[in-house]
């Protein structure tokens, strides 16, 4: 007798990417835009958040959701700094996924209402820290970033590169440690364009702010065509 088998695996992917476009329509709808931040641990991926929502200041209205497997540390972080956020505990897994972007994102915004803030327009995911999974699973996400610092060194794209042919944007922080390391950023640059040709990379410093304003700019641009695009369909009746 043949034995049926079934790939568990392929069929939680295949229905969390039917759960994740169906979130992308309702945040479009909802003109939301959602940008989801990956990265190992230790990256920076915290003060590259607060240096972002700092740099885009009042020209639109943001939140965060923090994903970790346990803490509230980072999410206390970006409510302090005058946030609304969302810590999300992943309860041993290693990524977010649609459904979980779903849920989070209507506690963050019940968390912007209860400060007194507008609705999110752009709405952030500190996904948990690692290279492998959270690049697995589609969040629902329109813009996915992928934070790789200096001292992790110039070949991580090599070593983990569906992480970086998922990306719209690398960044590349902790600069300002250049002297102290051994790593090229001319080798790094060409290692990203190996996986991803259209990627668009920025070099930065979120502890002296080198970069950020280039960086900020362009994830401003994006959320205000979302908007745009919110409007468009909303006069056309779409």
């Amino acid at each position: 007798m043949d034995m049926k088998i079934i790939d568990l695996k392929k069929t939680i992917l295949e229905d969390n990417d039917k759960d994740a476009e169906l979130l992308r329509k309702e945040t479009r709808a909802e003109r939301v835009c959602y940008l989801n931040v990956m990265s190992s641990p230790g990256s920076g991926k915290t003060s590259t958040i607060l240096a972002l929502l700092h740099a885009i200041g009042d020209r639109i209205s943001c939140g965060v959701m923090e994903a970790d497997i346990d803490s509230d540390v980072d999410a206390k972080t970006i409510y302090e700094a005058g946030y609304p956020s969302v810590q999300l505990h992943t309860g041993g897994m290693c990524h977010l996924d649609a459904q979980m972007s779903r849920q989070g994102m209507k506690a963050l915004y019940e968390a912007a209402e209860s400060m007194g803030r507008k609705k999110p327009e752009l709405v952030i995911l500190e996904n948990v820290g690692n290279l492998v999974c959270p690049a697995e699973f589609d969040t629902g996400s329109d813009l996915n970033l992928v934070i790789l610092s200096v001292p992790e060194g110039d070949d991580k794209p090599l070593k983990y590169p569906l992480m970086f042919e998922k990306a719209d944007l690398v960044v590349i922080n902790k600069m300002d440690s250049l002297p102290a390391f051994d790593f090229d950023l001319k080798k790094c640059e060409a290692n990203i364009r190996l996986r991803n040709e259209k990627v668009r990379i920025f070099p930065i410093s979120a502890r002296t702010g080198e970069g950020i304003s280039e960086l900020a700019e362009k994830i401003t641009e994006h959320v205000r065509e979302r908007l745009a695009e919110g409007k468009r369909n909303e006069h056309s009746g779409n």
